[in-house]
């Protein structure tokens, strides 16, 4: 349903299970953009007290928490998910502003 694919194979040199995954998000970062750039959207949210800040597709979650070493359904880890959102993911974002939590 999420167009996520696992994949598993066996390094038979190292004697280890290796799992990788991929999705296409291309339509996702299509979206959260046309959103960003709508300033409507933005104020809307605002006014309604409930700013949509990010798309965060399954593989952008599997990344964070993999190579980023932030598991970004942890409340305690909002702040890095921000961080990571404002730099490395920007373009999941359907908002121009900038969040940055307190510590």
């Amino acid at each position: 349903m999420t167009g996520l694919a696992t994949y598993h194979d066996y390094d038979s040199l190292n004697k280890r299970n290796v799992i990788s995954y991929e999705q296409d998000i291309s339509k996702t970062v299509d979206f959260s953009e046309a959103l960003a750039n709508d300033g409507e959207s933005t104020k809307r949210g605002l006014k309604e007290s409930m700013l949509h800040y990010a798309h965060i597709p399954d593989i952008v979650a599997l990344k964070m928490k993999f190579e980023d070493g932030v598991d970004p359904f942890d409340p305690n880890n909002s702040r890095r998910v921000f961080e990571l959102v404002n730099s490395k993911y920007k373009r999941l974002k359907t908002t121009t502003l900038v969040h940055r939590p307190k510590a």
